[in-house]
Protein backbone atom coordinates (compact mmCIF):
# COMPACT_ATOMS: atom_id res chain seq x y z
CA UNK A 1 0.00 0.00 0.00
CA UNK A 2 2.79 2.47 1.02
CA UNK A 3 4.63 1.53 -2.52
CA UNK A 4 1.20 3.10 -4.32
CA UNK A 5 0.98 6.14 -1.76
CA UNK A 6 4.44 7.13 -2.68
CA UNK A 7 3.66 6.46 -6.43
CA UNK A 8 0.42 8.34 -6.28
CA UNK A 9 2.14 11.90 -4.22
CA UNK A 10 5.01 12.08 -6.43
CA UNK A 11 3.50 11.17 -9.83
CA UNK A 12 6.77 10.76 -11.49
CA UNK A 13 4.93 10.33 -15.01
CA UNK A 14 3.54 14.02 -15.57
CA UNK A 15 1.35 13.79 -18.45
CA UNK A 16 0.40 11.65 -21.51
CA UNK A 17 -1.82 12.74 -24.64
CA UNK A 18 -4.20 10.27 -26.17
CA UNK A 19 -6.75 10.55 -28.97
CA UNK A 20 -10.49 10.03 -28.53
CA UNK A 21 -11.70 6.80 -30.65
CA UNK A 22 -15.21 8.05 -30.55
CA UNK A 23 -17.05 10.64 -28.53
CA UNK A 24 -17.01 10.20 -25.42
CA UNK A 25 -18.16 12.00 -21.89
CA UNK A 26 -16.36 11.98 -19.18
CA UNK A 27 -17.67 13.86 -16.11
CA UNK A 28 -20.11 16.06 -17.92
CA UNK A 29 -17.49 16.95 -20.79
CA UNK A 30 -18.36 15.86 -24.14
CA UNK A 31 -14.99 14.99 -26.39
CA UNK A 32 -15.65 14.28 -30.07
CA UNK A 33 -14.03 11.83 -31.89
CA UNK A 34 -10.52 12.90 -32.44
CA UNK A 35 -10.03 15.03 -30.02
CA UNK A 36 -6.48 14.94 -28.17
CA UNK A 37 -6.86 14.95 -24.41
CA UNK A 38 -3.82 15.69 -21.91
CA UNK A 39 -3.92 13.10 -19.06
CA UNK A 40 -2.42 15.08 -16.09
CA UNK A 41 -1.52 12.40 -13.57
CA UNK A 42 -0.07 14.93 -10.75
CA UNK A 43 -3.95 16.19 -10.71
CA UNK A 44 -5.82 13.06 -10.91
CA UNK A 45 -3.61 11.61 -8.03
CA UNK A 46 -4.24 14.62 -6.36
CA UNK A 47 -8.08 14.80 -6.95
CA UNK A 48 -9.54 16.04 -3.83
CA UNK A 49 -12.77 14.02 -4.69
CA UNK A 50 -11.03 10.84 -4.78
CA UNK A 51 -8.41 11.36 -2.22
CA UNK A 52 -9.03 12.98 1.37
CA UNK A 53 -6.37 15.38 2.23
CA UNK A 54 -4.51 14.67 -1.14
CA UNK A 55 -1.70 16.55 -0.69
CA UNK A 56 -0.39 14.43 2.80
CA UNK A 57 1.40 11.42 2.56
CA UNK A 58 -0.40 8.64 4.28
CA UNK A 59 0.98 5.30 3.82
CA UNK A 60 -1.81 3.85 5.19
CA UNK A 61 -4.39 5.09 2.67
CA UNK A 62 -7.22 3.18 2.28
CA UNK A 63 -7.88 3.58 -1.31
CA UNK A 64 -4.11 4.60 -2.18
CA UNK A 65 -4.52 1.63 -4.98
CA UNK A 66 -7.36 4.40 -7.00
CA UNK A 67 -3.51 6.39 -8.34
CA UNK A 68 -3.17 6.44 -11.56
CA UNK A 69 0.95 7.36 -11.81
CA UNK A 70 1.60 3.41 -13.50
CA UNK A 71 -1.28 4.39 -16.69
CA UNK A 72 -4.40 2.42 -16.67
CA UNK A 73 -5.85 -0.38 -19.28
CA UNK A 74 -4.23 -0.94 -22.38
CA UNK A 75 -1.27 1.90 -21.87
CA UNK A 76 -0.80 0.29 -17.56
CA UNK A 77 3.29 -0.04 -17.49
CA UNK A 78 4.61 -2.74 -17.92
CA UNK A 79 7.31 -2.31 -15.30
CA UNK A 80 5.02 -1.11 -12.48
CA UNK A 81 5.15 -4.55 -10.71
CA UNK A 82 8.91 -4.47 -10.80
CA UNK A 83 8.57 -0.83 -9.29
CA UNK A 84 6.12 -1.71 -6.69
CA UNK A 85 8.81 -3.74 -5.46
CA UNK A 86 11.11 -2.43 -5.44
CA UNK A 87 9.54 0.59 -3.73
CA UNK A 88 8.37 -2.50 -1.32
CA UNK A 89 11.70 -3.30 -0.81
CA UNK A 90 13.53 0.11 0.03
CA UNK A 91 10.18 1.02 2.55
CA UNK A 92 11.02 -2.41 4.01
CA UNK A 93 14.18 -1.84 4.43
CA UNK A 94 14.54 1.37 6.34
CA UNK A 95 11.31 0.10 8.38
CA UNK A 96 13.86 -2.15 9.97
CA UNK A 97 16.78 0.05 10.26
CA UNK A 98 15.14 3.57 11.14
CA UNK A 99 13.12 4.06 14.18
CA UNK A 100 12.44 7.62 12.62
CA UNK A 101 12.47 9.98 9.41
CA UNK A 102 11.37 13.79 9.24
CA UNK A 103 12.09 16.45 6.83
CA UNK A 104 15.44 18.23 7.34
CA UNK A 105 15.28 21.07 4.52
CA UNK A 106 13.24 21.25 1.65
CA UNK A 107 12.88 18.92 -1.73
CA UNK A 108 14.44 19.29 -4.69
CA UNK A 109 12.42 18.11 -7.77
CA UNK A 110 13.94 17.13 -11.30
CA UNK A 111 12.62 19.87 -13.97
CA UNK A 112 11.73 17.55 -16.54
CA UNK A 113 8.29 17.83 -18.28
CA UNK A 114 7.34 14.78 -18.84
CA UNK A 115 9.23 12.71 -16.30
CA UNK A 116 10.38 14.24 -13.13
CA UNK A 117 11.33 13.14 -9.86
CA UNK A 118 12.71 13.77 -6.20
CA UNK A 119 16.62 15.03 -7.24
CA UNK A 120 17.16 16.02 -3.10
CA UNK A 121 15.87 15.18 -0.35
CA UNK A 122 17.03 16.15 3.02
CA UNK A 123 16.06 14.16 5.63
CA UNK A 124 16.81 13.02 9.44
CA UNK A 125 16.89 10.11 10.69
CA UNK A 126 17.18 8.46 13.88
CA UNK A 127 18.45 4.58 13.60
CA UNK A 128 17.36 1.68 15.73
Amino acid sequence: NAAHEVVRITSPVRHFTRLTQRDTEVAGHLFREGARILLSYPSANRDERVFADPDRLDVGRANATNQVGWGHGAHYCLGARLAQMEITSLLAGLAREVESIELNGDAAWTAGHFVSGVKHLPVRCQLT
